[in-house]
């Protein structure tokens, strides 16, 4: 912050850090998302060059919690055409329970799994399917397989669903696959970058 042209930076999760500090620049004050999650996770630099840090709030946001990209600020389609692919990135959980040299998601996404819910997921999946032409979605978890309780029925009801997308996964644990989870994600479709 103090050799840069940087104001503020969060730390950690930033989904209500993010609004906290957009509402405090324009001079706003939300009540309900105070009460619900408090400002903290940030740093910031006062007009003499001196930086605080704010300690970031205690417990994360529930995946619930945690809107839809609004995609309908793009015009997805001509990215698409202009790009010559057809990915957006999804995100189905937060968090990894291991703490890996060269990975840094425990810090900002702390080491308890979150999930959303499945229905919210497969909704979502339906919007974008209907939105946008033929998207391929590719989930940008950390580690998308580590609840076996969550990730079997998400299969079963993405499977269920009969949607036309094409999905991708790129960090999964090998030591948490096995036969039937493996014909699962071959079932649903679900690739790998």
């Amino acid at each position: 912050l103090q050799n840069h042209g940087i104001d503020y930076a969060i730390i950690g999760e930033g989904e209500a850090t993010f609004l906290h500090i957009l509402n405090k620049m324009a001079g706003e004050q939300d009540e309900a998302l105070e009460s619900k999650y408090p400002l903290g996770g940030y740093a910031e630099k006062d007009s003499d060059n001196n930086v605080t840090v704010y300690p970031k709030f205690k417990g994360m946001i529930p995946m619930n919690d945690i809107p839809v990209p609004a995609w309908d600020y793009l015009d997805v389609n001509k990215y698409f055409e202009n790009s010559g692919d057809t990915v957006l990135p999804i995100e189905a959980s937060r968090g990894c329970p291991y703490s890996c040299t060269f990975c840094s998601t425990f810090v900002s996404w702390g080491k308890a799994m979150r999930y959303k819910p499945i229905e919210q997921l497969i909704e979502e999946f339906r919007t974008l399917g209907a939105r946008h032409k033929n998207p391929a979605l590719h989930f940008i978890d950390d580690n998308l397989t580590v609840k076996r309780k969550w990730m079997v029925p998400f299969l079963q009801s993405v499977i269920d669903a009969k949607l036309p997308l094409q999905l991708y996964a790129s960090n999964v644990m090998v030591k948490h696959l096995d036969e039937e989870l493996i014909d699962l994600l071959v079932k649903a479709g679900m690739g790998s970058f």
